[in-house]
């Protein structure tokens, strides 16, 4: 019944106890050291303990590290030794060990007379029951969070993400020890208010399940011979790297015999691995992945191939590229929505990056991550905007364009382009003469505006917009007809010099 979240408490099972008698007077008297015990056991995980602390950290660290460890094992670690904490904090074994403390003290201090009305031994049960919940708890975190803590020291002789993985081990370690620490004070506590079980009356309350209270909860959850918490041995010839793994030996070449010594690429130094052979992709596959004739790719090859220098910079690079990497080039390249640019992107393994010349540091992460939202958020704009179907599949197709050619910039298989994609537009703007020809122009410079998210001058467009159709509405009630044909054309240049 111990993993039981939802567990009845009986809280109306009382039993009647007698002054005149002596055995009932005998523990009415000795209640007080009983009070004593749940108050200082309640104090065990107050709101001021240390390990809230470590809690509120971990589940940040968890948030933070959550894209960087993406698809990792470490990460499945992470995620269950949360779910033990969140489980401790939903088990609140604090008010538990209070509401029985103060049922007594309230009995205690109301009575006058001969006769008590204090809770059964099925109340006691109960909290000895979450008790027992807690130390499983807080058995099950030990264990992963060891099994972590071995994982991330396996990660950290890889060398990469150093920064990163030491701060999740120390978070793992000191959440460990404040761990062991605890259970050693739920133990004690447990095997206290285990020996007030026999001394109160059983009431009429019966527990669905048959109860397993051992006496002694150490040896129950058998901690020496448990595999939860059992140290693992290392060789020290394992662990030497911890003392060296700063040192600058490590991030440079093999020295030659003049002591000179190459600077190696810190990004890149995954790829220096000659079993490293990326990923694995069938030749059926290779042969398939031909890039479409589209405009699209018209836009990335010639954004790639702005200028002579960079066409040769560019064909220098390509014959750096492996297999793989042209794969993955390619797939992005004939991606046709951001969903397909979506997927390619959560299944690239980061933790070894086989496939990119250089690494994706987590600013790269969170502007790729950003890039996508932006995109999505465009393109469901774009599908409740009152514009043409050809004009919604023109600006879906540039922002698809300009979502995949960034990507691969940021991945490292494209140069940045010194101008920016010019998007096709579908007509010229021009200056208008007609009221409802700079309605329609006030709506389609608004919604691009929207799209760009511009919204800051998306306000100020309406604001003019909205002064310049009361004075017009002015001039017309005036008969003004020439001095509203001069303002709208005014209007109109202003619209398109301003705002686009």
């Amino acid at each position: 019944m111990w993993n039981d979240l939802n567990l009845t408490r009986p809280l109306q099972d009382i039993c009647e106890y007698s002054y005149n008698s002596k055995k009932d007077a005998a523990l009415i008297d000795s209640l007080p050291d009983l009070i004593s015990i749940l108050t200082s056991s309640a104090e065990i995980l107050t709101t001021e303990h240390p390990i809230w602390e470590e809690v509120k950290i971990y589940r940040n660290l968890q948030t933070k590290y959550k894209r960087i460890l993406h698809c990792d094992k470490c990460l499945q670690y992470l995620q269950r030794v949360s779910t033990c904490l969140r489980k401790m904090v939903l088990l609140d074994l604090s008010s538990v060990y209070l509401d029985m403390a103060d049922k007594l003290i309230i009995e205690i201090q109301s009575k006058k007379d001969a006769t008590y009305f204090l809770p059964s031994r099925q109340q006691l049960e109960f909290v000895l029951i979450r008790t027992q919940s807690a130390a499983k708890l807080i058995c099950e975190s030990l264990h992963y969070s060891r099994e972590t803590f071995c994982y991330l020291i396996q990660r950290l002789k890889v060398g990469h993400l150093i920064i990163n993985l030491m701060m999740a081990t120390s978070v793992t370690a000191r959440l460990n020890i404040v761990f062991r620490g605890l259970l050693v004070q739920i133990y004690s506590a447990y095997k206290k208010i285990y020996a007030w079980r026999q001394k109160l009356k059983q009431g009429g309350w019966e527990w669905s399940k048959p109860l397993e209270l051992p006496e002694d909860l150490e040896s129950w959850i058998n901690l020496e011979d448990s595999e939860y918490v059992k140290p693992r041995h290392l060789p020290k010839e394992e662990l030497d790297f911890l003392t060296t793994i700063f040192d600058k030996n490590l991030l440079s070449g093999k020295g030659d015999q003049n002591g000179y010594s190459e600077p190696v690429n810190e990004d890149s130094m995954i790829l220096e691995n000659a079993d490293d052979h990326g990923e694995l992709v069938e030749r059926s596959e290779v042969e398939i992945l031909e890039p479409p004739q589209s405009s699209i790719m018209e836009n990335i090859e010639t954004a790639q191939s702005t200028s002579s220098d960079e066409q040769q910079a560019s064909s220098e690079k390509q014959q750096k590229f492996s297999k793989a990497q042209k794969v993955l080039l390619k797939r992005i390249k004939r991606a046709e929505d951001i969903k397909e640019l979506k997927v390619i992107w959560e299944n690239l393994d980061l933790s070894a990056q086989n496939l990119l010349l250089q690494a994706v540091t987590p600013v790269k992460i969170r502007l790729i991550d950003k890039m996508f939202l932006k995109a999505r958020r465009k393109i469901s704009v774009l599908k409740k905007s009152s514009v043409t179907e050809s004009e919604k599949k023109s600006d879906r197709d540039n922002i698809i364009n300009l979502t995949r050619l960034k990507f691969a910039t940021f991945l490292g298989l494209l140069h940045q382009p010194k101008e920016k994609v010019k998007k096709n537009t579908a007509m010229v703007i021009k200056p208008v003469k007609t009221e409802e020809a700079l309605i329609e122009l006030y709506n389609t410079i608004y919604f691009k505006l929207q799209s760009a998210q511009k919204y800051d001058k998306c306000a100020k467009l309406k604001k003019i917009f909205k002064k310049r159709k009361a004075v017009m509405k002015i001039l017309e009630e005036s008969g003004e007809e020439k001095v509203i044909k001069k303002l709208i054309l005014k209007t109109s240049k202003l619209f398109i010099s301003d705002f686009l």
